[in-house]
């Protein structure tokens, strides 16, 4: 600190940990507009060293040639800062505050790895928390081997209404899109995803709940197949019905009066 002071400079210095990867960049400012940035290594030692570096400014004309500009210079902007370890104190380090969209959620991770859940609701930015019994839940993630035993507390959870969430695997980008699911933030406007979304919920209705027998909403052929097969999978029967356009899958129980048979060749 006092060599620091005595000579008017700072303790830490930023500088890069290795070469870069390209030796060369193109900023896209605008359609007609790029900022070439010929030497990068150059222009990062600067950027770090809190120096304006430059770039090369071209833009195309009406005739659509290349036009050099001039060379202006490229100024860190101030929250654009780099922190280095040591860089700056512990009363600096803030958590970062949860991501908008979504209310809270208290998750109880059955069969789910609790250290990636944790990484994953830290880098979504979620208001989730990870909770250790069903008591204190709102919802309950699992994966598919435990949802198909059907084991306790997700016999539980369905007898109390607590929505359980079926994984594919147990891997932080699965988690990930889980949590955005949660908050509404996924591709809700892609039929297929919104069509298998329904197909779950009726299938949890049919195992878990008590249900007879739920009628889906009228889909197409592929997305009636790919239906059934998440029908199958889950060990529950399924069954199409009505005529084109209306045509739609029913997921019953295994003793649901009235059963129809099996869905169509063209389904299947």
């Amino acid at each position: 600190d006092e060599e620091a002071r005595r000579r008017g400079t700072q303790k830490t210095i930023l500088e890069r940990r290795a070469p870069p990867t390209f030796n060369s960049l193109v900023e896209i400012q605008s359609f007609d507009r790029v900022a070439v940035h010929e030497d990068i290594a150059s222009t990062v030692d600067q950027l770090l060293r809190g120096f304006d570096a430059e770039a090369e400014v071209r833009t195309l004309d009406p005739a659509g040639g290349v036009v050099r500009v001039a060379r202006v210079p490229v100024t860190p902007r101030p929250n654009d800062r780099v922190v280095t370890a040591g860089s700056v104190d512990d009363a600096e380090h803030q958590l970062l505050e949860p991501a908008p969209a979504g209310p809270p959620r208290r998750i109880l991770p059955f069969g789910v790895s609790r250290s990636r859940l944790q990484e994953a609701i830290d880098s979504t930015r979620s208001a989730a928390e990870i909770v250790d019994s069903l008591d204190a839940a709102d919802v309950v993630m699992t994966l598919r081997p435990y949802y198909r035993r059907r084991s306790g507390p997700l016999q539980q959870a369905a007898s109390r209404g607590i929505p359980v969430y079926v994984l594919r695997n147990n891997t932080t980008a699965q988690l990930e899109r889980q949590l955005l699911s949660l908050r509404g933030l996924d591709e809700t406007s892609d039929p297929v995803t919104q069509a298998l979304r329904e197909a779950e919920e009726a299938i949890s209705a049919v195992a878990f709940r008590g249900e007879q027998r739920v009628e889906l909403s009228p889909q197409n052929s592929y997305i009636r197949r790919r239906q059934h097969e998440l029908a199958n999978r889950h060990g529950v029967r399924s069954a199409s019905q009505g005529r084109e356009p209306y045509r739609r899958v029913a997921v019953l129980a295994p003793s649901a009066p009235g059963d129809l048979p099996w869905a169509a060749d063209a389904d299947l």
